[in-house]
């Protein structure tokens, strides 16, 4: 796999992670993820994870919930799931 940086793309290691599920935190409805690819690190720390505090700033998100949860980020979903993120927690 190659990894677009500046200056051009930099042939990395990976592997593809195949049904992969994930659920909420106080949920037992899981939901099937596309293929998975790992990555020595990922480009984020605790500092971006938003807090409850600071989604207060936006009205439209008074109803969001935001546990606090004490933990490394391990996994990233992006845009290419976006189908996933309209099941909801019903």
């Amino acid at each position: 796999m190659n990894q677009d940086r500046p200056g051009g793309q930099k042939p990395m290691n990976s592997y593809v992670i195949s049904d992969l599920e994930v659920c909420g935190l106080e949920d037992s409805k899981f939901i099937e993820l596309p293929k998975a690819y790992t990555h020595g690190s990922i480009p984020v720390h605790t500092e971006n994870i938003p807090k409850q505090s600071e989604i207060r700033k936006w009205p439209y998100l008074s109803e969001v919930r935001l546990p606090e949860i004490e933990a490394d980020v391990g996994l990233l979903i992006g845009a290419n799931c976006s189908a996933q993120w309209s099941h909801g927690t019903s």
